[in-house]
């Protein structure tokens, strides 16, 4: 028997009531998180209903902007729980209230759309512990870690103007150095820990204390992802981002991920002096005297912090689509509350579940998909290692030569082609082999213009990885990227302002990143490129599938045990006389006693 409730009070459905519940499979949408939905919800007035919704005729009257919602709404099937979520009334007549059943996850949704993750009540007033670099820390015990990384942009802008020296790699990749203007904090953060975050001492333990010191704590993306599901009332159940081995023994490449940020947990306290100073007055055209308060002393240590400092200012929906169209793990949100973490990349080759018997008569096939996969990452904004100079050459990415390591490299090649592109590794600089005009002077300081054939810079790196052969784009966008590579030094690097709890007037915002702490282990993981990146260890199978699935739509007769069934294991694949099949999404029809077709939408593998 079909019930609804609210608040476990069972609303009265009527005879002939029947309702459409559908459900989706996230891993088949690269541009929202999907949630289920009950459509058609019809509901005679009468005295049990009208003392759960209300009367139809002060509705229209108290809820003119908008629907009247219920939660704590449940649709259930013989006492087995379909959809649970919030009850919309749309209308209410004489005779009915109509509405829909928005799921639990739609809730989430509609409550974040407006924030960002930065408003969750995250734990506040942390004092910072200091486990350095041995024995260091692990996302089993700890909530953070730390890493070195190089970033010479941290206090840009804070404090008077100097002369201040500039690390860099030459054409050839040679380290150099250069001087340009910036801070004097710019300048001590250079003499005292050569741009450097996270600093191991003697003891391989982080300095905490010193002019310019930077300590920035990076929370565990796996802590960081069970927090956000706890602040929003989920709890993680299956999980694969944990290794075969188990929480205890995981040597997964998943562990010991973490969310980059820019928030120095080391403060600062002043004294100032009166100081006399003469100062040019434009209105008097005069020279005046003037005190001011001049800094004499500054006192660094480490100061509590707040965790919401340490993650980006981004909505929680652009946080699970960067995850999801990054590291191809999919969130898929259950009945109870449950989330489950699957691995999209490894639904082509799961056992798949067998509807042969439930089939009803033919499938309905339409035009298979073959496109051509645009992974567009979004680099952040704010670090100009990444700069302006960008262009989408994605058009000619059948112009590409292998990359070369260093300025050198590209110009020992023998026999160039007219027009190809290469990319020169330790600059992240695309150059292409043109046609451009070569100005020169003579003896008698003469300009001379020759014609001639050479490499020329075209745009910065890295290129959105392209899959497939079709003219046919299809685009998979992603808010996370990772932190630029120096292959010389062998340290992550950025350019970027930081920020303190004490300066939050010159803020700074950050993007989605990631680093990997077992760089080691699993070199280059985090970039797209390469046999130890991202689309071949991370995409390849769901995008050898993705890129040219067939779309298909069926019905089944599905008894209510199979149908609870797949809503449990939606990203299974399942089989029937004429192959397997994803999933994209399935509906059935409930009436009081009587469960209708089920038509299942999905892509043949």
């Amino acid at each position: 028997m079909l019930t609804i409730s609210i608040n476990n009070q069972n609303l009265s459905l009527g005879r002939d009531f029947s309702v459409r519940i559908g459900w989706v499979n996230p891993a088949c949408f690269m541009d929202r998180i999907t949630g289920d939905i009950g459509l058609g919800i019809e509901l005679p007035v009468n005295e049990i209903n009208r003392a759960i919704l209300g009367y139809p005729e002060r509705f229209e009257k108290y809820h003119q902007s908008g629907d009247r919602k219920f939660t704590g709404a449940e649709i259930r099937y013989s006492g087995v729980l379909l959809i649970s979520g919030t009850l919309r009334i749309t209308n209410a007549t004489a005779e009915s209230y109509s509405g829909w059943l928005q799921s639990e996850v739609g809730v989430m949704g509609e409550e974040q759309r407006e924030r960002f993750i930065t408003d969750l009540p995250w734990k506040e007033n942390q004092s910072f512990v200091n486990k350095g670099y041995n024995p260091g820390y692990n996302d089993n015990a700890d909530e953070y870690g730390v890493f070195y990384i190089r970033n010479r942009g941290f206090w840009d802008g804070k404090g008077a103007e100097t002369t201040v020296p500039v690390p860099f790699l030459d054409q050839n990749g040679i380290p150099r150095t250069k001087n340009e203007t910036g801070s004097t904090m710019m300048k001590k953060h250079w003499e005292n820990f050569q741009y450097m975050i996270n600093v191991p001492d003697e003891l391989d333990q982080v300095i905490v204390s010193g002019e310019s010191c930077v300590v920035s704590p990076y929370l565990f993306l796996r802590f960081a992802l069970k927090e956000i599901f706890r602040l929003n009332r989920w709890y993680i159940d299956r999980n694969d981002m944990v290794g075969e081995g188990g929480i205890t023994y995981d040597l997964s490449f998943w562990k010991d991920l973490m969310v980059y940020n820019n928030f120095n947990v080391i403060g600062m306290d002043y004294q100032t002096v009166q100081l006399p100073i003469l100062d040019w007055d434009n209105d008097a055209r005069n020279f005046i005297d003037v005190e001011v308060p001049e800094v004499t002393f500054l006192n660094w240590g480490l100061r509590p912090f707040n965790y919401a400092d340490l993650v980006p200012k981004i909505p929680l929906k652009d946080f699970l689509l960067g995850i999801q169209n990054t590291l191809n793990m999919i969130f898929v949100f259950d009945r109870g509350h449950k989330v489950h973490i699957i691995d999209r990349n490894e639904i082509p080759d799961a056992d798949p579940i067998d509807l042969e018997q439930y089939k009803i008569g033919f499938w309905e096939i339409g035009d298979r998909k073959e496109v051509t996969l645009k992974f567009l990452p979004e680099y952040d904004k704010e670090d100009s290692l990444f700069g302006s100079e960008f262009n989408d050459l994605s058009d000619r990415r059948h112009d590409f030569g292998d990359p070369v390591d260093t300025y050198t490299d590209l110009l020992a090649i023998a026999s160039p082609v007219f027009g190809e592109l290469r990319l020169v590794k330790n600059l992240n600089q695309i150059f292409e082999y043109k046609f451009h005009v070569y100005v020169a002077e003579d003896a008698n300081r003469v300009e001379n213009q020759l014609d001639t054939l050479g490499w020329e810079f075209i745009s910065s790196g890295p290129q959105p990885f392209m899959y497939g052969e079709s003219d046919t784009i299809e685009e998979i966008r992603s808010p996370l990227s990772a932190l630029q590579n120096n292959p010389v030094l062998n340290i992550l690097d950025t350019v970027q302002k930081g920020n303190m709890s004490n300066m939050r007037n010159v803020w700074s915002d950050f993007s989605l990143r990631l680093i990997n702490k077992n760089e080691f282990f699993y070199p280059d993981a985090l970039y797209w490129e390469g046999e130890n990146g991202l689309f071949e260890k991370r995409w390849k199978k769901w995008a050898r599938f993705w890129a040219n699935r067939l779309p298909v739509q069926g019905e089944f007769d599905l008894p209510l045990n199979v149908i609870v069934s797949l809503i449990h294991n939606i990203t299974n694949p399942c089989r029937e006389s004429k192959g397997v099949f994803v999933i994209e999404e399935i509906e059935t029809e409930f009436g009081l006693n009587m469960i209708g077709r089920t038509k299942i939408k999905g892509y043949k593998i």
